[in-house]
């Protein structure tokens, strides 16, 4: 498949009405921590750039992460010099933004990975984003692809601040999204530090 079409097939997977919607929703609540355009930003667990899309607006720069090269491979040719990509979880520059679109329940030890983005909380006065969908008792939602979690309840969250009471955390419900003919409920967590 030429690159071309390789591409075009990326997007019509990836980039479907309700992601963009739900990325949408993500980054205008997002935005509003945020009156001025950040220098950095990290995004972890990138997949191919659908919330990148939208939070372009916002920083100056990206560092996106992920362990697929071919989504790395697929984000650097879209977004260019505006980006950098990496592998690795660990945060090793110093960010104002760190968010996760859709991506926590996809990394088997996402504690860890909260863990490193919220020194930076303490550090650099940064955000940290966090937008995830709930787990439905009833119907799987990764079915094709394997998970460590089928979604993350709000509750999985708790040992935040429970561990970091410099923390203040805030929940926003987001628009839910379809698949399997079933309704998957979605919010956004913002994690700053307590004035």
């Amino acid at each position: 498949m030429k690159k071309k079409a390789y591409y075009k097939h990326i997007e019509s997977i990836y980039y479907t009405e309700q992601n963009i919607r739900l990325a949408t929703y993500f980054y205008n609540e997002v935005k509003k921590f945020f009156d001025y355009k950040v220098d950095l930003a990290y995004e972890i667990g990138c997949g191919y750039g659908v919330a990148a899309s939208c939070f372009k607006e916002l920083a100056a720069h990206f560092v996106l992460v992920d362990t697929d090269l071919n989504a790395l491979g697929y984000v650097k040719s879209k977004f260019g010099n505006a980006c950098s990509t990496q592998t690795d979880f660990t945060i090793t520059q110093h960010p104002d933004l760190i968010y996760f679109f859709m991506s926590l329940h996809h990394i088997q030890e996402f504690h860890r990975v909260i863990e490193n983005a919220v020194n930076y909380i303490f550090k650099n006065n940064a955000i940290i984003a966090i937008c995830e969908i709930e787990p439905n008792p009833t119907v799987v939602f990764h079915k094709k692809e394997p998970c460590p979690y089928d979604g993350l309840k709000k509750s999985d969250f708790n040992w935040i601040k429970e561990n970091y009471h410099f923390i203040k955390s805030s929940y926003i419900d987001l628009p839910s999204i379809e698949a399997h003919n079933t309704s998957f409920n979605c919010y956004c967590l913002i994690l700053s530090k307590e004035e």
